[in-house]
């Protein structure tokens, strides 16, 4: 590849990045609650745009879009002092990297499955490792929210929820299962219509 080719694929490599980010940023602000969880857990569809960019551009663009995404959400949407941001980041790659991971380099519908089952578990053990060890008793040191006060929150829900550890193991657990089940069905149905432009020719450098 020429001089005059290489910084043009950077820049095409970018702007699909900068692309991906600004839509990951919209889906995450068009968050909507399930009703057998507490609100504090809500559903979007942001990952699905850096798991685009994991699989046509590879594991690192994918991190790329959800660093940017988070960083756009903590500037001009955040309220929690950067420590929201930071947990949908980590459980974000949590799922987009092992799915990039078990994935490969080409769309197969069994490999797609088989790679979104096997992503939703990490994600799933990340977020109930995080939320458990680090987020919960951050939220309540930085911002004064108690754990307890998160735990009625879900109590209210469900009623399996008693304590700490229930907590993680019938709410954060299943529903980061759910939303990686759901990411990946929406990808099986779009990714198959996109993946000739996704995967195709536009960028011959390498899968960064």
């Amino acid at each position: 590849m020429d001089k005059k080719g290489a910084p043009m694929t950077k820049r095409i490599r970018w702007l699909r990045i900068t692309l991906f980010s600004a839509l990951s940023f919209l889906l995450m602000l068009i968050a909507f609650p399930v009703p057998i969880f507490p609100l504090f857990l809500k559903m979007d569809f942001s990952d699905l745009p850096a798991l685009f960019a994991a699989l046509s551009m590879g594991p690192l663009s994918g991190i790329a879009v959800e660093l940017i995404k988070n960083i756009l959400h903590a500037f001009l949407a955040g309220h929690t002092a950067f420590i929201g941001e930071t947990a949908n980041f980590l459980v974000g790659i949590s799922f987009i990297l092992p799915f990039s991971f078990f994935y490969g380099k080409r769309y197969s519908p069994l490999k797609t499955l088989a790679a979104g089952t096997a992503a939703a578990c990490v994600m799933s053990f990340s977020a109930g490792f995080l939320n458990y060890f680090v987020f919960l008793p951050l939220y309540e040191k930085a911002l004064g929210i108690p754990v307890s006060t998160v735990i009625k929150m879900a109590a209210s829900v469900n009623r399996y929820v008693i304590d700490k550890k229930s907590l993680i193991l019938w709410s954060i657990v299943p529903f980061n299962l759910l939303k990686g089940i759901i990411l990946t069905l929406a990808l099986f149905f779009i990714y198959k219509k996109m993946r000739t432009w996704l995967e195709g020719p536009a960028e011959p450098g390498p899968r960064l």
